[in-house]
């Protein structure tokens, strides 16, 4: 009877979705021809532009990539610069993303806004730089760049392969065309779906070096102090509760468990929510009825969490698992043409 009652109704809303993603579709296609007829102008800033971005929504692990990215030009004496939109920031706030890359990039400039060729011309008028790179740019084309970087999710590499708001395509899979590399992330989860998203987009683009990467965790630190280190046997065997609101909570949670912790529950929110007081009063409140002392999130988290650190209980303790991504397949060609592009 049930499904009697709901099938109509879901075919009803998969109608005006599939409508939505045709409207939506002719509006990218549209953008796309403008730009490449120089309908609308798009600039080069006088210094080369590396994007790393993405066709889906989130949850590839863009943020650790460009983290990885920025660290191997820095390393190579360059002078890099972050441009990063930073979604649902304000002036005084910034996105979690670009709160995240500047604790984890000290010293690196990370530019945030909108307006990101503005962002770096002002920047250049009273800073030098050798390289910029841009966060999120796969779908930015007013800003012309020297190496495009499309990270993909090798566990859900393009989901139903429809376009928002029907599916989690930010473009046609055709634009695939445009990249230079592609990032396979997560690939430690299921080797299988590794090699179906490889065989995929050499399909699509049998040009682009595609590249093979793993989201290592490294240790966990203490949400107050970042400074205070604990190995990743300190919580082994331990029954703790997730906290995060990013793009793939499941993927953090298999990670959790992949560490021998016993994930009672995992409180995933939507990604770049904003945390309030309530939300985190629901979080302690459940600990407790539970008798989970222990709480892990994320990186990006703990950047919005801080600001509520004196709300957590004292009988729970609140952990970050710090993680990097780590290139096992394709490394010395994905470096070369780092180099190579940061150079121009």
């Amino acid at each position: 009877m049930t499904d009697r009652i709901h099938t109509p109704v879901a075919k009803a809303i998969q109608g005006v979705l599939w409508l939505f993603s045709i409207l939506y579709g002719v509006v990218v296609r549209a953008l796309v021809l403008i730009y490449k007829f120089r309908l609308a102008p798009s600039c080069r800033l006088g210094k080369p532009v590396i994007s790393i971005g993405n066709i889906t929504l989130g949850g590839v692990g863009k943020t650790p990539l460009v983290e990885c990215v920025v660290r191997f030009l820095k390393d190579k004496g360059l002078e890099p610069v972050v441009l990063i939109r930073g979604y649902g920031a304000d002036k005084q706030v910034g996105s979690d993303e670009a709160k995240l890359l500047e604790e984890s990039l000290p010293g690196i400039p990370v530019l945030v806004g909108a307006n990101r060729v503005k962002n770096a011309r002002d920047f250049l008028t009273r800073n030098a730089a050798d390289v910029f790179v841009l966060d999120d740019g796969f779908q930015h084309w007013r800003l012309r760049r020297d190496l495009d970087i499309v990270a993909i999710n090798a566990t859900n590499p393009f989901g139903n392969r429809h376009l928002l708001p029907r599916g989690i395509l930010r473009e046609p899979l055709s634009a695939l065309r445009r990249a230079d590399i592609f990032v396979l992330t997560k690939t430690e989860i299921d080797s299988y779906l590794v090699e179906l998203a490889k065989s995929k987009l050499k399909i699509l683009h049998p040009a682009a070096l595609i590249v093979k990467t793993v989201h290592q965790p490294l240790h966990f630190t203490a949400l107050t102090n970042s400074k205070t280190i604990f190995d990743l046997l300190s919580l082994k065997g331990k029954t703790v509760c997730a906290l995060c609101s990013i793009g793939d909570p499941d993927s953090f949670v298999k990670m959790l468990s992949g560490l021998d912790l016993e994930v009672r529950h995992s409180f995933s929110f939507l990604d770049h929510h904003v945390y309030t007081q309530k939300d985190i009063q629901g979080v302690m409140d459940f600990c407790r009825a539970q008798q989970v002392g222990t709480l892990v999130t994320t990186e990006k988290d703990a950047v919005k969490l801080r600001q509520f650190a004196g709300s957590f209980d004292n009988s729970i303790s609140v952990f970050v698992l710090k993680i990097q991504i780590d290139i096992v397949d394709g490394k010395e060609d994905f470096l070369k043409r780092l180099l190579k592009a940061g150079r121009v």
